[in-house]
């Protein structure tokens, strides 16, 4: 393990927006190389007392950012130091004791670290439940309210459930509910129900599945109708209501599904005039607002309960010269604080309510003219005559 307090590049920046919003920079692209590396940031969860941590894919590392700035690397590329390595996590989440689990999608296996990084174990691997079901490129993982641990294979499509006792079940394969295929899974959630709702990005469709294992497909590259598809169904996320939050990453667009299975496009491709593509991560308030992270914009979006959508977020980050690229995650704390990593950019940033426009771009410096010094008039003179 280890530790480093960031350069003041490093801290909470704060740049203000428009009505009253802030982004402040928790995680600069300018950071001190000596620093814990942290290339590719995507997954992220936080825990009561501000502690942000991340699962950076390219540097396959799991870090604890402090308030003050202090970055930690609870869990590296070695993993457990037995053998277990950790490659290219995308996602992380917490239980309620501070246990953090992150999946390693090159190295096939997830691992629960507590919270100080001192203990770290494999809790499932390549070889899945060890009864032929196996596990490969893990790229997602949450909990339920009663601690067990769902880890989604995207090459193997399936889902594993895994107990606070370490009893490993395949929930559902390729065959999804028996009519309806399911391949590539890319997000899961989970209700106070003990429900577990998966998307699967190559068929375009999610499903939930009951404590009981009972398997519904709930939306199909259909999508909302005739014009509002759904194609290479990416995030998903669950409102205050209920609903299911659905991105569709070729669609460009963004579905809601409700508890009585009806199918609403709250967001399309175009936005302000023009067609926007790729809608990634996705995340919810407890007020009712969506915010999703789009790609091919290389930013952010809120959804409010009323239907009007905005951005939050744009490639000029924080407006200070802190720049946003390839926006890959999204989480909401428990204040409706909104963090945005730019996996691209490096960078993490956090937009502070009420929301307002991205700051524009920093003015470029103008380089100062060198005054010139007057030349002393001459008066003329006639001109000579050669001898």
């Amino acid at each position: 393990m280890r530790a480093a307090i960031s350069s003041l590049l490093c801290l909470w920046l704060l740049a203000p927006l428009a009505a009253g919003a802030e982004i402040r920079t928790i995680l600069s692209a300018h950071r001190d190389p000596e620093q814990v590396a942290i290339r590719g940031p995507r997954g992220m969860t936080i825990d009561p007392a501000g502690n942000l941590y991340v699962a950076a894919q390219m540097s396959s590392n799991l870090v604890k950012i402090a308030p003050d700035g202090t970055i930690t690397e609870l869990l590296g590329p070695e993993g457990d130091g037995q053998g277990h390595k950790l490659g290219r996590p995308r996602n992380v989440v917490r239980d309620k004791k501070g246990n953090l689990y992150v999946t390693g999608e090159w190295s096939m296996n997830a691992f629960r670290v507590s919270p100080d990084g001192k203990q770290i174990t494999q809790i499932i691997g390549p070889e899945g439940d060890g009864q032929g079901h196996l596990l490969k490129r893990p790229v997602w993982v949450t909990l339920d309210k009663h601690e067990n641990v769902f880890v989604a294979g995207q090459n193997t499509n399936n889902v594993f459930r895994i107990t606070p006792k370490g009893v490993i079940t395949q929930l559902i394969d390729v065959t999804g509910d028996g009519e309806h295929a399911f391949r590539r899974p890319t997000g899961m959630v989970t209700d106070d129900a003990g429900n577990l709702y998966v998307v699967a990005a190559k068929t375009a469709n999610a499903f939930k599945i009951t404590p009981k294992g009972e398997i519904t497909q709930i939306v199909d590259r259909s999508g909302a109708g005739k014009g509002k598809a759904l194609k290479f169904a990416n995030g998903i996320a669950l409102d205050r209501d209920g609903n299911v939050i659905i991105t569709g990453n070729n669609s460009a667009n963004v579905l809601k599904i409700a508890p009585d299975g009806t199918v609403t496009e709250i967001m399309g491709p175009e936005f302000e005039g023009r067609v926007t593509s790729a809608c990634s991560a996705v995340a919810t308030d407890k007020k009712g607002n969506v915010f999703i992270t789009k790609l091919g914009t290389q930013g952010a979006f809120r959804i409010a309960p009323d239907g009007s959508v905005s951005r939050i977020i744009d490639t000029n980050g924080d407006g200070k010269g802190e720049t946003l690229k390839a926006a890959r995650g999204v989480m909401v704390d428990s204040k409706g604080r909104v963090y945005i990593a730019g996996a691209g950019s490096q960078n993490i940033f956090r937009i502070d309510p009420p929301f307002g426009p991205p700051p524009p771009a920093p003015k470029a410096a103008k380089t100062p003219v060198p005054k010139q010094e007057e030349t002393p008039e001459v008066s003329a003179e006639p001109a000579s005559t050669l001898p």
